[in-house]
């Protein structure tokens, strides 16, 4: 079977944009960094496309699998999809037959985050946010995820359209409501962009901001964080900008925070580099609620950095990235 990971592929714009959100600063709890404490899941996405042969997807599905606390399907999401529902039904069965929990990731953005996914539609329209209700609905009844992560990478829908921005933040808050009514025990919450939040991220303005984050962030049971070097490194090839940041949300927010997909590619980083990038990953795990790694197998594709982030090459051999992988898990079980 062919899993294919759609949202690992950026194609980055360069804008200038600068907006102000209307909505309420919300002001976060500060809180030593020192005295959070959370169990930690751990797992690996997975980005294969078509190109790739069976057995080395086998490889990659067993990879995962076996190195995963939970199963992660991060799906796409968009008004006419009607294979959304079929799209979780192999994950489910993955994560029943190894007696793992689910998580359910709501892509609901372009591959180039722009705009929304197959079209200009946008959460203002009402026809829309009845849609995306019923959608979500249906999927909590039908497979009851542990995590459900309603948006990824949402700040970038922020920048680049602040007033359906805000409309979905009403959506959010209004379903997770209703939600946490029937499921208590469900944690639900959102992914931010970590670069574009700090303002480092190399192909879009560098303006720092965190209202998109600000103004939700009192509702999230938890604040997933996609994270890559690649999108920031500078002449040196530096990575550890990446994860200075990390500590500072950690102060900022009183709320639990994972990597909800990281990779630091073997294009523009060196073995050395990647080492210590997952060396400090790991430093930090009693201090994240979950780790997932961006994907587990390189593509066959070299057009970009995004196919070179896998714990394993695109001959399903592992990377030193994978072994230290191993050793990093091996603290959390």
């Amino acid at each position: 079977m062919v899993i294919i990971k759609s949202t690992n592929i950026k194609t980055i714009c360069t804008k200038s944009i600068a907006f102000v959100f209307a909505l309420l600063f919300i002001t976060s709890c500060k809180t030593d960094i020192n005295t959070k404490s959370y169990f930690t899941e751990y797992g690996s996405l997975l980005w294969i496309n078509n190109t790739i042969p069976d057995s080395l997807v086998k490889k990659a599905v067993k990879s995962t699998v076996e190195n995963s606390s939970i199963i992660i399907a991060q799906i796409p999401w968009d008004p006419i999809d009607e294979n959304f529902m079929e799209n979780i039904d192999w994950y489910n069965k993955l994560a029943i037959q190894h007696g793992k929990e689910l998580m359910i990731n709501i892509d609901w953005l372009n591959n180039n985050r722009k705009t929304t996914r197959n079209g200009e539609w946008s959460f203002e329209d009402d026809a829309i946010k009845i849609q995306f209700s019923k959608s979500i609905n249906s999927l909590v009844e039908k497979y009851k995820p542990k995590y459900l992560m309603l948006g990824v990478e949402v700040n970038y829908y922020a920048f680049t359209s602040p007033e359906p921005y805000k409309a979905f933040v009403n959506i959010f808050n209004s379903l997770k409501n209703s939600l946490k009514e029937i499921y208590p025990k469900m944690e639900i919450g959102l992914s931010f962009q970590l670069e574009l939040l700090y303002g480092i991220d190399k192909d879009w303005a560098h303006l720092k901001s965190l209202e998109p984050l600000d103004v939700i962030v009192e509702n999230l049971d938890f604040i997933g964080i996609s994270t890559y070097p690649d999108l920031n490194f500078n002449k040196e090839r530096l990575n550890i900008k990446s994860v200075i940041n990390l500590d500072s949300l950690f102060v900022l927010y009183d709320v639990p925070i994972g990597i909800s997909e990281t990779g630091i590619s073997s294009t523009n980083f060196n073995l050395n580099q990647r080492s210590l990038y997952v060396e400090n990953i790991f430093t930090r795990s009693n201090q994240l609620h979950f780790i997932i790694w961006g994907s587990m197998i390189d593509s066959y594709k070299k057009d970009n950095w995004m196919s070179r982030i896998g714990l394993l090459d695109y001959n399903a051999l592992p990377k030193n990235e994978y072994n230290q992988w191993l050793e990093g898990i091996a603290g959390l079980k």
